[in-house]
């Protein structure tokens, strides 16, 4: 696959260790602002030009999304070739701070997780610069990172992920989603084998290369003994959803009418309002979950607060409209995840 973008420059790489909260602070960093930079100057400033002349209603700056034409015409340039390769152990840093893109603040050890992504290599894959494309004088970045990591054992991030995962659909779910989470991935009796979907990218990383990478993904899995398959894989998205359609829906003269709801009626109604706003997907393959149907359950929670305004992680601005970030969790069976598997591959060829 060929780039005209060029990797962001890089830290000389720590010794692998534990992570002090300034370590992670400064990864966390590195992480909200990870984005594939235009090499072309000009371009640059015109589009910082462009952001500038964006405001919302209180007044912050907010970036224009492209539309699909604009990315059409963006890929046409790309003469920089990336490749899939197993993760390694030069790859620890990069796919720790790719993690941290999922997590922002949430408590998950994400060295933990990524030395797990590294350790069961050479399932799953990193996208790298191809070596004719490196240049000489940095180090190679991973560009992202696709896998699948269990959620069942004693390591700190499993049990993490699954205590997260029950804290926000508690708060942000139905009563009845939260329960069928619960199901699953009760930390105490979690009896279900459950994987953890790895998809992340830095932003702006063109989405072709998910045709293939989901291509070697499903046959890595297929080739897993019976004992180290799973029944269940969790997923969680990076999507920017419209709250203005819930604001203006809840003025609506059929909703403004006064009436009592109990706490659980007004739980389901907002959660509904969110669910049928228009929403931005950052990985674009990731749409095709619910394109078709989504016979699996799923909520969303908001991550604002948990990222910085300045970074191209936060809201972002379409046709008048803002999007604000929020992280989609999905529990899909395998049967579910191999299908998904397929209509990437079918639809994001190279």
């Amino acid at each position: 696959m060929n780039s005209t973008k060029r990797p962001l420059e890089k830290n000389k790489k720590d010794s692998i260790k534990s992570i002090t909260k300034e370590r992670k602070l400064e990864l966390r960093n590195i992480a909200e602002n990870g984005q594939i930079e235009n090499e072309n100057k000009e371009e640059d400033e015109s589009d910082q030009e462009s952001e500038e002349g964006e405001e919302s209603d209180d007044g912050e700056v907010m970036p224009e999304i492209e539309d699909g034409n604009d990315q059409s015409e963006e890929m046409a340039k790309l003469d920089f070739e990336f490749e899939a390769l197993p993760p390694a152990e030069d790859d620890l840093e990069d796919i720790e701070r790719l993690l941290i893109q999922i997590f922002l603040q949430a408590e998950v050890d994400e060295r933990e997780m990524a030395k797990a992504v590294v350790g069961q290599s050479p399932m799953g894959c990193v996208f790298r610069p191809a070596e004719e494309s490196e240049d000489d004088e940095s180090e190679a970045i991973t560009y992202g990172v696709l896998s699948i990591v269990p959620l069942n054992g004693t390591e700190n991030f499993q049990s993490q992920v699954a205590e997260l995962v029950l804290h926000r659909s508690k708060k942000h779910a139905t009563d009845e989603i939260f329960k069928k989470f619960a199901n699953v991935l009760d930390v105490g009796r979690m009896s279900s084998k459950v994987g953890f979907l790895i998809n992340e990218r830095m932003l702006n990383f063109p989405a072709q290369i998910a045709g293939p990478a989901f291509h070697s993904l499903a046959e890595d899995y297929n080739g897993l003994t019976k004992e180290r398959r799973f029944e269940h894989i969790l997923a969680i998205l990076k999507v920017r959803i419209c709250t203005e359609q819930c604001a203006s829906s809840s003025s609506s003269p059929n909703v403004g009418k006064k009436r009592k709801l109990g706490k659980a009626a007004r739980k389901r109604l907002a959660v509904e309002r969110t669910i049928e706003s228009d929403v931005i997907f950052d990985n674009l393959e990731e749409q095709l979950l619910f394109q078709d149907s989504s016979d699996f359950p799923f909520f969303q929670y908001p991550v604002e607060s948990e990222i910085e305004k300045s970074s191209k992680f936060h809201s972002l601005r379409r046709d008048g409209r803002i999007f604000r970030p929020f992280r989609r969790v999905c529990l899909l069976s395998v049967d579910q995840f191999l299908q998904f598997a397929s209509s990437v591959v079918r639809s994001f060829s190279v």
